[in-house]
């Protein structure tokens, strides 16, 4: 089943991208130009934007089963055997966090702003504003970048874009936590 061969390749972007995440510093205080409470200067981030169907970042697994039900698929990360994946259909996972059972990952195929998988980087854009970016740690290819959006300590956003376009969407708490 492509679901199981997909799975590993998720957990290892989410892994790489929370590490990259960490590693970025988005709180940094010595660039003035960095907004992170912010999309574009002077307007609040909705806070709908850090949540999907009802779920964000910091639920329980019970807590979720009841907003979601059962997930559709169910399994523990072939990479590192403390965090667990569920599947609720194509592009929707939501990543725990094994040792507390909660959600630290969300990777829905749409936001509620109405940014899709497929979509364009200019609609991110003009959607939230210019974000935080980051340079891919895998590619010096510049078509290949991070956005990045917070509304403070564990209310994030991530926008993985390839070639123009949104590839994966994550919204998830901060690694450092």
């Amino acid at each position: 089943m492509q679901t199981k061969r997909l799975l590993p390749l998720l957990f290892l972007a989410l892994f790489i991208t929370l590490i990259f995440a960490a590693c970025a510093s988005p709180g940094d205080q010595n660039n003035p130009e960095k907004t992170p409470e912010n999309g574009a200067p002077g307007e609040k981030l909705p806070a709908s934007l850090f949540s999907y169907q009802g779920v964000e970042p910091g639920m329980t697994k019970e807590e979720v089963k009841d907003i979601l039900g059962e997930p559709h698929f169910k399994e523990d990360s072939e990479l590192h055997d403390s965090f667990s994946s569920w599947s609720y259909g194509e592009h929707f996972y939501i990543s725990f966090l094994d040792s507390n059972d909660k959600v630290i990952n969300i990777m829905p195929p749409e936001t509620s702003s109405g940014i899709k998988l497929g979509d364009f980087y200019e609609k991110v854009i003009n959607t939230h504003g210019e974000g935080e970016k980051y340079p891919s740690p895998h590619t010096s290819d510049p078509a290949y970048f991070t956005l990045h959006y917070s509304a403070g300590e564990n209310k994030n956003i991530y926008f993985h874009i390839v070639e123009d376009k949104v590839k994966i969407i994550e919204i998830g708490t901060s690694l450092a936590d």
